[in-house]
């Protein structure tokens, strides 16, 4: 099922794109879809279904200034359910004072014809470690 995970998050990512978000996303994600927050972060969490993962998405917004585009740079296969994607993030900080343009992996899980688990990272090697495709 390779290709068809890497064409699966690729679907996920265009559609995020084109219906604005997370909220015209539903039909990709598992009904017990979790977001794990960059380990980096102070106290990072897992988000667990819709409305907290959706509650976690909305604070990136309107936190970061991210404008909400997933700039898709490269989707990795890590086999058969397991797709690293590497994206670029831009927006400006509230209030415009600094812009965000910045590199971000994500590590799509996915169980059947959904998205069950996102891990997100800041560093590629981090993400293709987690992904199981590097020491």
């Amino acid at each position: 099922m390779s290709q068809e995970s890497v064409d699966l998050v690729r679907r996920y990512l265009e559609t995020w794109n084109e219906a604005g978000g997370y909220r015209g996303t539903s039909q990709f994600r598992h009904p017990q879809f979790e977001l794990h927050d960059v380990p980096q972060l102070p106290d990072p969490d897992v988000w667990i279904g819709e409305d907290e993962a959706c509650a976690r998405v909305d604070s990136y917004i309107e936190d970061l200034g991210w404008d909400n585009i997933f700039r898709v740079e490269k989707l990795i296969d890590a086999g058969d359910d397991v797709v690293v994607a590497w994206c670029r993030l831009k927006g400006s900080s509230p209030g415009g004072e600094m812009p965000l343009d910045w590199n971000f992996a994500h590590v799509l899980f996915i169980e059947g014809d959904r998205i069950r688990r996102v891990l997100q990272f800041v560093d590629l090697d981090e993400a293709l470690k987690a992904a199981g495709l590097s020491e």
